[in-house]
């Protein structure tokens, strides 16, 4: 009897080792591939196996990759296969339970076809394939295999113990793995909207200064895609290129001179092209070799190799373009050549801004405008309000007093968030209810109206006169009947997608002049970028503290594995440590766990405030009225906001017990305690706190 006990604790030390080595590579923050590895070592040497492996599915589970332990070469190595459905592995998936055989090549069952053949092939014919289980389906199948030595019922049961645990390392590398990846995008899209609101700031400090916005953009440019050197040209009359802003020293001598007609189209007869007009090619100079003197003149002059180039444009027209070398053949990613194109249509922004500027003295109210937009950007977080108040008044002052409404598309609907203007219309009594009618309304894309019409087509609508327009023409507009007489409905844009429409409506007909058209339109386009910008930055703002949250309770539970690995038969300990680490996360003023004895439930771990001398081992009754009971019949945490209504008995018994919350602790379906914490002022637990708390029960 007593070596049987000794033997149990033996296997039960050696598996909490090997589970402390696996942990022990999660917290390290091993990649999945490591991790695996370390889990088939550990699972081989603790069964004595002489193989052992960890199988992960991809995502249809129809080929699977094994990472496989050699005891006898000591090695570990990665397999790849496709199975069928006569393959242990699939059917373990499939069931979701664990299958043994004590000689594969026996195995009469079709379903194990084969498995049955890969044994024979092998001579490695003993074998357990066990689930990695986690919450959902499994992740994966964890085997191990000897020559012809039939595993026992001890091993089988080890073996599914470790499978569970390794199934959680897993699942917790893979969440780890998953918000870095997160974050990292999060990063890089961040550290994009970055540089374009700086890229914004420079056409505000520059307005009219075409030359001096556009080599900022691509100094800009050049540092957010690892380019070398760097040139802006513009087309000219004639079809001429002129070079007007250069980044490294070896473009330099290219400022203020122009290159032959045609060159640009000779060179995209040659290149490579992407959907949104980028042209790239891996060494330009072996691309160029022979196709003109000016080309190769440029790549032997620039010492240009890899190379890409963006088309910027001037509504329909091409006006240039922004290009990017290296010095040595380094292709540029999908992910640059993206961010290249961003800045190409930064750039074409600033080119017809400067462009409406130098037209028009109205251009610096707009700029006046986007800075105060802008301003708005950088401070909204949680409210987009004052960013879609200060777009509408801006562009209230643009068009000269009429009325206007700001639309935000919201799947397909268009949905009011900002008005501006004089009330005129017979329904409303006063301006504030004409806004309470339009904020929040949302109106379909699909519905026959000049702002639906901008959403689906990105071009403006302008109505000069609603009496010259035919009855079945926009017949659901509420425009004739709430008196307007011009409409101009124009399409917020960003990067060819439609964010928004901005509605601008007036009493009196004649509608407005190309130039005013034009000029709305622009403040319209950066009105775009700037509510775009203030929704990522909320959206980032949203994520990040998801992120956060989801990482801290992973974190969390990590700690709670570590410490029941490295306390084996402490139970105290661990039910301290646990406590402690719930009460902290939960944000409780205290926290215990209460063990069932029969009809008793008795205080064995209390946290450190509480006073453990006090409350440690003090017993209740349990009753149907108890709610620890109440927790333990439903399955559920019960949440209670003020203890003291709850029991008012126990309110001068236990003072600082108001907000308060239980959670029933079960061993298989066997109901054998309580984890609870609890807050000395009425605060009640969020959704939040109690799935922390869940998780710790568990």
């Amino acid at each position: 009897m007593a070596d049987d006990v000794e033997a149990k604790l033996r296997a039960s030390l050696r598996r909490e080792g090997a589970l402390a080595g696996v942990l022990r590579a999660v917290a390290a923050g091993s990649d999945l591939a490591t991790l695996l590895h370390e889990i088939g070592r550990q699972i081989t040497e603790l069964t004595g196996a002489d193989v052992g492996g960890v199988f992960v599915g991809d995502d249809d589970n129809a080929r699977v990759g094994y990472y496989v332990h050699d005891v006898a070469s000591q090695q570990s190595v990665v397999r790849h296969d496709n199975y069928d459905d006569a393959s242990a592995i699939t059917k373990v998936l499939r069931d979701r339970v664990t299958y043994a055989f004590d000689d594969l090549s026996t195995e009469s069952d079709p379903t194990f076809a084969y498995s049955r053949e890969r044994g024979r092939e092998s001579g490695i014919r003993s074998a357990i394939y066990a689930p990695l289980t986690s919450e959902g389906p499994p992740v994966g199948v964890m085997a191990i295999k000897r020559v012809v030595d039939p595993f026992t019922a001890d091993e089988v049961e080890l073996l599914e113990a470790f499978a569970t645990q390794a199934g959680n390392a897993i699942t917790t590398a893979r969440l780890v793995a998953d918000i870095g990846q997160r974050n990292a995008e999060l990063a890089d899209a961040l550290e994009l909207q970055t540089a374009t609101a700086e890229v914004l700031r420079l056409i505000g400090e520059y307005p009219g200064e075409r030359d001096a916005v556009l080599q900022g953009i691509l100094t800009k440019a050049a540092e957010l895609t690892g380019g070398e050197a760097g040139s802006i040209t513009l087309t000219e009359a004639g079809g001429a290129i002129r070079y007007v802003a250069s980044y490294g020293p070896a473009m330099e001598p290219y400022i203020g001179t122009s290159s032959p007609a045609g060159a640009t189209a000779a060179l995209r007869t040659l290149i490579s092209i992407r959907d949104d007009g980028t042209i790239h090619t891996d060494d330009f100079a072996e691309l160029v070799r022979g196709h003109g003197d000016f080309l190769d003149e440029l790549a032997h002059t620039g010492d240009v190799r890899s190379y890409a180039a963006t088309p910027l444009t001037r509504g329909t027209e091409m006006a240039g373009h922004l290009h990017m070398y290296r010095h040595e053949v380094r292709p540029f990613s999908e992910h640059e050549l993206s961010r290249l194109a961003s800045f190409g249509a930064q750039a074409s922004l600033a080119i017809g801004n400067a462009q409406l500027f130098n037209d028009l003295d109205a251009a610096l109210e707009r700029q006046t405008a986007m800075t105060d937009v802008l301003d708005a950007v950088s401070t909204a977080r949680d409210d987009l309000r004052p960013v879609y108040d200060a777009v509408a008044r801006h562009a209230r002052k643009l068009c000269d007093g009429s009325n206007v409404g700001l639309f935000v598309s919201e799947g397909e609907a268009l949905v009011g968030v900002a008005g501006e203007g004089d009330v005129q219309l017979a329904i409303f009594e006063d301006e504030s209810e004409a806004r309470e009618f339009l904020i929040g309304r949302a109106w379909s894309i699909a519905d026959d109206t000049p702002m639906a019409e901008a959403c689906r087509t990105g071009r403006p609508v302008h109505i000069r006169d609603w009496d010259e327009v035919a009855p079945n023409l926009f017949r659901d507009t509420t425009m004739r009947g709430w008196g307007r007489r011009s409409t101009l409905s124009l399409p917020l844009l960003r990067t060819a997608e439609v964010v928004g429409v901005l509605n601008i409506s007036n009493v009196e007909p004649g509608g407005y002049s190309d130039a005013e058209v034009a000029l709305l339109q622009a403040f319209a386009n950066q009105a775009a970028i700037a509510v775009d910008n203030a929704r990522l930055l909320r959206e980032i703002q949203e994520r990040n503290s998801d992120l956060s949250e989801s990482l801290q309770l992973q974190t969390a539970t990590s700690e709670a594995l570590r410490l029941i690995s490295a306390n084996p038969g402490e139970l105290n300990t661990v039910l301290d440590g646990i406590v402690e680490r719930a009460t902290a996360l939960c944000d409780a003023s205290f926290g215990n766990v209460m063990l069932r004895d029969g009809d008793i439930l008795r205080f064995e771990a209390v946290t450190s405030g509480l006073g453990a001398d006090e409350f440690v081992g003090m017993e209740f009754v349990v009753d149907d009225g108890n709610v620890n009971t109440t927790a333990a019949k439903t399955g559920e945490i019960v949440a209670v906001d003020d203890f003291h209504d709850l029991a008012p008995e126990l309110a001068a018994r236990f003072p600082f017990v108001r907000s308060w919350a239980t959670v029933a602790l079960f061993n298989e379906r066997a109901w054998i305690g309580n984890l609870i914490i609890g807050r000395d002022e009425v605060r009640p637990f969020d959704a939040d706190n109690l799935k922390a708390l869940q998780v710790f029960a568990d």
